[in-house]
């Protein structure tokens, strides 16, 4: 399974699962995300597009770390409503890498 995630200024576009989507160009994604997504459930800052049956499209929620790394309590326990701790360590994984990422850091 591919993901995708955006990272813009402390706010994150997560895609946990791209299959059947277009992922280039990359607004593309975000087209079939908007065309796809049938509810918007919100808890707190986190808002879930959710497309048929349910199924989480893509999560939009402000970073679950810190910069530096610390997380977040507020947003990692409204993530634990819609994703399990083992899809919510990847994540703070591939945040971290990016946050960490030069490219990224000469971009904000």
């Amino acid at each position: 399974m591919n993901s995708e995630l955006f990272y813009d200024h402390g706010l994150i576009l997560y895609v946990p699962d791209t299959e059947g989507l277009p992922t280039f160009p990359e607004w593309a994604l975000h087209m079939a995300i908007a065309m796809g997504c049938e509810k918007i459930q919100s808890f707190s800052e986190l808002h879930v597009f959710l497309g048929v049956d349910e199924q989480i499209i893509a999560i939009q929620m402000p970073s679950p770390v810190t910069d530096s790394g610390v997380p977040v309590e507020t947003v990692l326990s409204a993530l634990r409503d819609v994703l399990s701790e083992g899809e919510i360590t990847e994540l703070i994984n591939l945040i971290c890498a990016i946050q960490d990422s030069p490219e990224l850091a000469a971009r904000q």
